[in-house]
């Protein structure tokens, strides 16, 4: 219970951005990594019993006893040294990535538990058993949670926010598209810059989605690119003509591509009977110009910071299945 307890206030820590996760989102939120007990049931079960004898297992120090008996059992506690590293071969029968992400944790937990020892940051006695079995424990399940591998994380939306807000550099990113412009230092294939401010579309929607797909939208007709029937494959190679250097057959290829991408998607929209108050065709556009001029961006040219290569390598946005 107090593991779950750290666990949940690690990704409260997470959830500051203005990526909003609502209070019904967040009961989802513990679930978001499958994790599997790392301790054999045999002594989990010894442990339970164990601290059952002396204290209510509805109360703070059954769980505070248990997980101390659980760690020295595994002799990964000796008195007030821990060895952490001795939790390894339980992990051998893990799948291969979910093992590395639990060996992670123990690395992690190894030297910050160390050092908070070595620091007497640790409170080192409970009323009856010593704090450090529950403290390792916690620090375990939050450690795995933070390093969770693809393969275990829940693709629900209240987990794809999680996933990015847990992560600095993903922060804030709708009021860091300046930061973003920059990544590839060539010139922009469609001149946002030049569209209208588009303040009416965003007021008249509602949903956050919807103000950006209206947003995109209005950007995008006012530069001629879009349309009522999709985008205008003419308008947009003109802009690409544009671009000065080498980066102008680049260009004018990426916008082949991406008018592709955003049709196929449009299409699967209508099969499929997906409506919105606007049409996110521009959308799709706007953020296939970004991520192919990424891809592509001349070595020469690229910003290589973590920023940058996060939104390139696509850390910075939800995971889907």
């Amino acid at each position: 219970m107090f593991a779950t307890l750290f666990v949940l206030t690690t990704i409260t820590a997470y959830t500051t951005s203005t990526e909003c996760i609502s209070k019904r989102q967040q009961t989802e939120l513990k679930f978001c990594c499958e994790m599997e007990e790392l301790i054999p049931r045999h002594i989990r079960t010894k442990c339970q019993e164990k601290a059952a004898a002396d204290h209510n297992p509805g109360f703070r120090m059954y769980h505070v006893c248990q997980s101390q008996c659980l760690y020295e059992e595994m002799d990964a506690i000796d008195g007030y040294e821990v060895h952490l590293e001795r939790l390894y071969p339980v992990t051998e029968h893990f799948p291969v990535d979910y093992r590395q992400a639990v060996r992670l944790a123990i690395d992690e937990c190894n030297k910050l538990i160390q050092g908070a020892m070595k620091d007497k940051k640790v409170k080192r006695e409970g009323a009856d058993c010593p704090m450090l079995g529950s403290q390792v424990e916690m620090c375990l399940k939050a450690a795995t949670y933070k390093n969770c591998p693809n393969s275990r994380w829940t693709a629900s939306v209240a987990c794809s926010k999680l996933l990015v807000t847990a992560d600095p550099d993903c922060e804030n990113l709708k009021d860091r598209r300046e930061e973003m412009d920059q990544c590839c230092e060539v010139g922009k294939i469609i001149p946002f810059g030049d569209a209208d401010e588009c303040a009416s579309a965003t007021d008249e929607a509602s949903e956050p989605r919807d103000k950006m797909a209206c947003t995109v939208e209005c950007k995008l007709k006012s530069l001629g690119v879009l349309n009522d029937e999709g985008i205008v494959l003419e308008k947009a190679l003109e802009y690409a003509d544009r671009v000065e250097g080498e980066w102008k057959d680049t260009a004018k290829a990426i916008v082949n591509t991406c008018i592709e991408r955003a049709t196929t998607v449009k299409n699967k929209m209508a099969e499929h009977g997906h409506t919105m108050k606007c049409s996110p065709i521009g959308g799709f556009f706007a953020m296939c110009l970004m991520k192919e001029s990424f891809f592509q961006c001349p070595a020469d040219k690229w910003q290589n910071t973590s920023f940058c290569n996060k939104i390139k390598s696509g850390e910075c946005f939800p995971k889907r299945d």
